[in-house]
Formats: structure tokens, C-alpha cells, sequence
């Protein structure tokens, strides 16, 4: 991405990132007595998107951090700080926030194409250090590849509409008489109970509800992982950046971390992001 290109493309996602802007400040208006901390929202994001316009990638990660920070939890946000952290040579950070990104919007083609650059790239790195490993995703699974690209409110609806769409025809099933219309009825119900069947096989692979722990990126480039939370432990193994980890559980300043392989640890909380 040319930094023209970077430019066309921040000019047109403004518009769409105004309401999501206006409606934080409005919530920090309301929470707080300060009428300046919500108009302090809005100089954030202009200031950060006139940094990564001109190409003060340093600048721009400070901005939309604190818009982040601040409870701006927008798909167009979330991107362009992936693209800053990108630019700044931060791939496992630009994984992380790209995998955010995609969590609002599934079907964002830009961020699903920045995540598989940020990747490609850190995947270079470890070849270029004699690591070969490849870079560990969040979903491997067919199924949760295929779920992709909806959001779990989605999925969550069309649950809730086929089952709904199933009851009722089942319903006026039970009350007509005519054989043709009854027979119409009966496979309008399998197919609409056929579809509620799929959208919550899609949902589980998606929610993962009966995987312990919560999806989370490996933020650092290495980390090492220890066989306890505090930072004199024994070493037991060592995660690295952009690798999808399941987070296990927390002390202090420490997470319990699972790798894709199965091996355990504990690692810095600043070293790990939740998605």
C-alpha cells in the first residue's frame, strides 16, 4: 500500500468513522464533567489520521491508541492502527489489531488482505533467523474458516430467525389439510430447521465455547514462558509474535498462555493480546 493509496483510503473511511467518534464522546460527555473530554475524542482521531496521512506512523499508534483506550471501538479505527504498526515494522501488533478489525467487520477484504501481509512478513523474519515455524492462526479449523465471514450477532440472528422460520411453519402444518401444501410446508420446515441447525454448528465454531481459555495474539516478538508468574521462574518454553495462544488464566502481571502445540506457560501480560 503507497502512501496515496493510504491517503484515498483513510479520506473515505472518515466519513464512516465520524458516528462511531461522535458517539464516544457523547458517552464520556455524559460520564464526565468536563465538556473539553469529549471534544478531546474527536481531535484524537483527526490528529491521528492526519499523522498516518503523512506518513508519521510514530504519531498516528499514539492517536489511535488512545482512541482504543478511550472505548472508540471501530473496525476502520482498529485498521489504520493496524496499518501504522505495519508501517513501523510491528507485525505481531499488526496482526493483532487487524484480527480486531475483523472481528467487527468478517468480510473488511483490505484487512483480511493487511492480516495475511503482516503474516507473510513475520513468517520472512523467522526464515531469515533460521525459525521456519509457521505463523500459528486464531481458527485453522474448515468450519471456523467457513464462519468467517460473519460476526457472531449474525450468526446469533440467523439462529434465532431459521429456528423461529421452522417453528412456524410446523405450526401451520399442523393446521392445513390439503396433502400438496402440507407437503410444502413439511420440507419448507426441515430446510428452515436445516439451516438453524448449520447457523449454530457456526456459532459454536466461532464462539469456541467448549475451548478453555480466551483467543488471544502474542504481541512480542519472543517471549519466554515460564513455569510460574513472576519473572525468576524457570524457563519452559518460548512463544513468538503474531502466533495465535489461548489465555489460560492470569496473576499479576503474568498470563497462563497455550500454544497451538499444546505447550503451557506463564508471560508477561504486556506481551499479549486479548481478542
Amino acid at each position: 500500500m503507497t502512501r496515496s493509496l493510504h491517503q484515498a483510503r483513510a479520506a473515505l473511511r472518515a466519513a464512516r468513522v465520524v458516528g462511531a467518534v461522535v458517539a464516544a464522546a457523547l458517552l464520556v460527555t455524559l460520564a464526565s464533567p468536563r465538556p473539553a473530554a469529549a471534544q478531546r475524542i474527536e481531535d484524537l482521531f483527526d490528529h491521528a489520521t492526519t499523522a498516518a496521512a503523512s506518513g508519521d506512523y510514530d504519531r498516528a499508534v499514539v492517536g489511535y491508541e488512545q482512541l482504543v483506550a478511550a472505548g472508540v471501538d471501530d473496525p476502520d479505527v482498529l485498521y489504520d492502527l493496524a496499518v501504522s504498526w505495519a508501517r513501523l515494522g510491528a507485525y505481531p501488533k499488526a496482526v493483532y489489531y487487524f484480527e480486531r478489525a475483523l472481528e467487527l467487520r468478517p468480510r473488511d477484504a483490505g484487512a483480511r488482505a493487511g492480516l495475511r501481509a503482516a503474516r507473510d512478513a513475520i513468517a520472512a523474519e523467522r526464515a531469515a533467523a533460521g525459525h521456519a515455524a509457521p505463523v500459528a492462526e486464531a481458527s485453522a479449523s474448515l468450519l471456523s474458516r467457513l464462519s468467517r465471514p460473519f460476526t457472531e450477532t449474525t450468526l446469533g440472528w440467523m439462529l434465532l430467525c431459521f429456528d423461529a422460520l421452522a417453528c412456524l411453519l410446523l405450526l401451520l402444518r399442523l393446521r392445513v389439510r390439503g396433502e400438496a401444501v402440507r407437503l410444502g410446508l413439511t420440507l419448507g420446515t426441515l430446510g428452515a430447521a436445516a439451516l438453524a441447525a448449520l447457523s449454530l454448528v457456526a456459532l459454536l465454531a466461532r464462539v469456541q465455547p467448549f475451548t478453555p481459555g480466551e483467543r488471544a495474539i502474542v504481541l512480542s516478538p519472543t517471549v519466554a514462558l515460564r513455569e510460574a508468574p513472576f519473572p525468576g521462574a524457570v524457563k519452559s518454553g518460548q512463544a513468538y509474535g503474531g502466533d495465535a495462544v489461548r489465555v489460560l488464566g492470569r496473576h499479576d502481571d503474568f498470563v497462563q498462555i497455550r500454544d497451538v502445540d499444546g505447550e503451557l506457560g506463564w508471560a508477561p501480560s504486556q506481551s499479549v493480546g486479548v481478542l
